[in-house]
């Protein structure tokens, strides 16, 4: 009577899909911070930067030192291998994506990957502020770049995220948010009021899930006996006794033999295919389970019967 089966490779698939999530955070988000950075904010020599220059720094060299008017060189040093590392990193490869706005200071929102996963979804980004005289909001366009909504200031009649009303920038798959603009949103209103005390952002995550399967295929005359002990009679003799072993016979009660009956199943077991199978009959019908350990248990939602005439094909799959 056969316990084990080979899986064909096969019959094994890995599978990708991308799932989203809403997110909303607040001020008192964990991990959640906002920095205004300054480029000149550093330490005499040996020239170590301060916290708020070390951010524009990084946003300089990363992400703006081929669009901005600080260009090239900071501190004598070339950025151009950075930024190259950026481009190749980045998918805003798009003329409506605009960086012409990156100055001496600004604002800087850090967003945690594990809020956001694989990437902010582009157009589902929204920055919320209440704590002025107006509730500010601004949102991206989906190319990466973000632009106020109901602000009283414009710089041109061309469209809300064209390269002279956009300000900042939101880089989906960092989790870095930038406001760059100097400007104001109203006339008592700067964009650098926005993050300074209660604010909230919302956007949808994208999360990369990976599901293993595995399709077990049960022909006929296979698996159609049991390893329940409770089917099987005692061996002669034999006393069900505290610290005493109880011996079952390898054969099937007599009710059990019939032409009609089949077992059913509740439960497929996965094994390792380092580990060795030595055989496949059972020597010990007492035992209630494989000498080996599963690394994979699955279980039905309810009993299942065996079949005899026609083959039966199961698939298994879960997260990883």
């Amino acid at each position: 009577m056969g316990i084990f089966k080979y899986i064909d490779k096969s019959n094994a698939t890995l599978t990708s899909r991308a799932v989203y999530r809403s997110r909303t955070l607040t001020t008192s988000s964990v991990g959640l911070k906002v920095v205004q950075y300054r480029s000149g904010s550093r330490d005499n020599f040996p020239y170590k930067y301060s916290e708020s220059g070390s951010y524009w720094a990084s946003l300089h060299t990363l992400f703006y030192s081929s669009g901005s008017l600080q260009y090239k060189k900071i501190d004598g040093q070339n950025t151009g291998s950075a930024r190259q590392w950026w481009d190749e990193q980045s998918t805003l490869h798009s003329p409506n994506f605009h960086q012409n706005k990156f100055f001496t200071s600004g604002s800087i929102f850090s967003i945690p990957q594990v809020y956001f996963g694989e990437t902010i979804t582009p157009g589902t980004f929204r920055i919320i502020d209440n704590s002025t005289s107006k509730e500010i909001t601004i949102r991206d366009d989906g190319y990466g770049n973000l632009y106020p909504v109901g602000n009283s200031i414009s710089q041109s009649n061309t469209s809300p995220s064209s390269s002279d009303n956009y300000i900042g920038n939101v880089f989906y798959k960092s989790g870095i948010v930038t406001i760059t603009d100097t400007g104001s949103y109203s006339s008592s209103i700067k964009y650098t009021d926005v993050g300074i005390k209660n604010y909230q952002i919302t956007f949808q995550g994208s999360h990369i899930l990976h599901t293993q399967e595995y399709v077990v295929s049960i022909q006929p005359q296979e698996f159609n006996s049991t390893m329940n002990f409770t089917a099987r009679g005692r061996v002669s003799g034999s006393k069900h006794l505290e610290g005493s072993q109880v011996l079952y016979s390898p054969h099937l009660l007599p009710m059990l033999t019939g032409s009609g009956w089949l077992p059913y199943m509740t439960t497929i077991y996965l094994y390792s295919s380092q580990q060795t199978i030595k055989g496949d009959d059972i020597r010990h019908p007492q035992r209630q389970a494989p000498l080996l350990d599963p690394v994979i248990i699955a279980k039905v939602p309810r009993p299942i019967k065996m079949r005899d005439d026609v083959p039966i094909t199961f698939r298994i799959r879960f997260d990883i």
